[in-house]
């Protein structure tokens, strides 16, 4: 581009006088082949119609850019679910829309299309990028149960009622690897409540024993502060552990008192808040096809819930008389995801180890607890390929 720059280039017409004899060919080239672009002030007042009609059923973005982002050449389904959303009224007011019916039958649905050879590749570089910040990561492939579809990001904001986890640049269903992480450490924990013995114990003192682990790294000499809180009284030893009114019941306490070979695997595999773990978990990403599916939730005391009051002024019941509310989320079912998990460099002589305990781990977590949302509802399972 010449080095003649104007103060402002709000048009095509100002942009060409900046341009050399080449660019403005290509330009114009350029122009020919997209004629939604060809005249701007064309698209502006088209942009201005199209804002006039909102009051009708449309989407709250520019038709030029609708056209790209909604067209089927576009394969980032972030763009086409979070930026070409469709409004409508209902009740007064604008509600956003990626699946409607009508009488029964579907009359709008959003469509996704993700492209095979780009989703392997993504999980590719996944792999490399892997190998250049950890010892010899190890890649896990782990596909949604048959009987199951898995929603990561349900509750998360969005214009929505639900939402869904996409990558903002790849558009693609994924796992966050704090999420792979905080599973796999939740797992962790709950196995020592079943190995311990302690299942008679009530599951929220997974707690207790979850804060009483991160206490112990509070002191650089922790071997020391292991034998100082075990010295304390039961009843000391209570009052310090009780967490969100879970008081740490006997057999609890006596646990923690021989926990420190536990204690230290646990701060070893996962770190804790002052201090990083030996394993590094990466993003879970696609592998070959990928499924989306829509499925209904009907929640039938919205009014209840929502703590909504009659005409008098008296709260709602939970009564068969209110309506119910049907709720579409995405899903997703009969994909595989590569999990890639990793041991930072420094302890690479450990590595072995490591893997194999982490490799267990998530392994049993999501065949046996699930992830994402709904777990108890089957949701969210997934067995090793």
């Amino acid at each position: 581009m010449s080095k003649k720059n104007p103060k402002s280039i709000g048009s095509f017409k100002d942009l060409k006088s900046v341009l050399t004899e080449k660019e403005k060919n290509d330009l114009e080239k350029y122009q020919q082949s997209k004629p939604l672009v060809k005249n701007d002030e064309r698209i502006e007042k088209k942009n201005i119609e199209h804002s006039q009609k909102m009051d009708n059923n449309s989407q709250e973005v520019p038709l030029d850019k609708i056209s790209r982002i909604n067209g089927t050449a576009c394969d980032n389904f972030y763009l086409k679910l979070h930026k070409a959303v469709k409004w409508k009224k209902k009740d007064g007011k604008l509600k956003a829309y990626f699946y409607e019916t009508e009488k029964g039958k579907v009359i709008y649905q959003i469509q996704h299309r993700f492209n095979r050879e780009q989703v392997d590749s993504i999980a590719e570089e996944q792999k490399k990028a892997a190998e250049a910040i950890s010892s010899q990561p190890i890649p896990l492939s782990f596909k949604v149960n048959v009987n199951s579809k898995m929603i990561i990001g349900l509750g998360s904001p969005s214009v929505y009622e639900t939402s869904m986890t996409l990558h903002h640049i790849y558009g693609i269903p994924y796992v966050p690897g704090q999420a792979v992480k905080g599973i796999t450490r939740h797992w962790f924990l709950q196995k020592i409540m079943n190995d311990e013995k302690l299942k008679n114990v009530d599951n929220k003192q997974v707690l207790v024993i979850e804060k009483f682990f991160e206490t112990v790294s509070e002191d650089e000499k922790s071997e020391n502060r292991f034998e100082k809180l075990t010295a304390l009284k039961d009843k000391e030893l209570k009052a310090k552990f009780t967490i969100n009114n879970i008081v740490p019941e006997d057999t609890i306490v006596q646990f923690l008192k021989g926990s420190q070979e536990k204690c230290k695997e646990f701060q070893s595999l996962f770190g804790t808040q002052k201090s990083e773990g030996k394993v590094i978990f990466f993003d879970a990403f696609p592998t070959g096809e990928i499924k989306l599916k829509t499925d209904i939730m009907t929640p039938h005391y919205g009014d209840y819930y929502g703590n909504k009051k009659d005409k008098k002024g008296n709260p709602t019941p939970p009564a068969d008389y209110l309506s119910p509310n049907p709720i579409p989320f995405l899903t997703v079912e009969d994909t595989t995801f590569q999990f890639v998990v990793g041991v930072r460099k420094r302890f690479a002589k450990e590595k072995e180890d490591i893997v194999k305990k982490v490799q267990e781990l998530i392994e049993s977590a999501l065949k046996t607890h699930g992830i994402g949302a709904k777990t108890a509802v089957g949701y969210g399972y997934l067995e090793k390929v």
